[in-house]
């Protein structure tokens, strides 16, 4: 048996679809009603949201967990976005997305003299 993921809405295309698009289920475990959370969606940035759904989709991100209800709201939004380097942000009030790509950030530190024990 093949599964297509979950029945989630997408907000690229106003579309109810099935996804394992992590950034596309993350999004529905936090507004969808059978989920705790249930945020509106006029709490979301959809324009860091849509980047990020749409990088799942070009690196082929997906969410393959369950969600069972011992888990808490930070633990399964920490497994999902684990799965694609995801990072929630909450600038003015809305929730974004941010991808830390490894391809495109560098990590950079300048060390001087008194980082250096002796």
């Amino acid at each position: 048996m093949e599964l297509e993921g979950r029945l989630v809405w997408d907000y690229r295309t106003s579309e109810w679809v099935y996804s394992s698009n992590a950034a596309l289920v993350l999004y529905c475990y936090m507004t969808d009603e059978s989920f705790p959370l249930e945020y509106p969606a006029s709490h979301f940035d959809f324009d860091t949201w849509t980047a990020a759904a749409d990088y799942c989709d070009l690196k082929g991100y997906t969410w393959q967990g369950s969600i069972t209800p011992d888990m808490s709201p930070p633990d399964v939004i920490n497994s999902i976005t684990a799965n694609f380097r995801g990072k929630l942000t909450y600038p003015d009030g809305k929730f974004g997305l941010k991808i830390l790509d490894l391809n495109y950030e560098a990590t950079v530190m300048t060390l001087t003299d008194e980082h250096i024990l002796r």
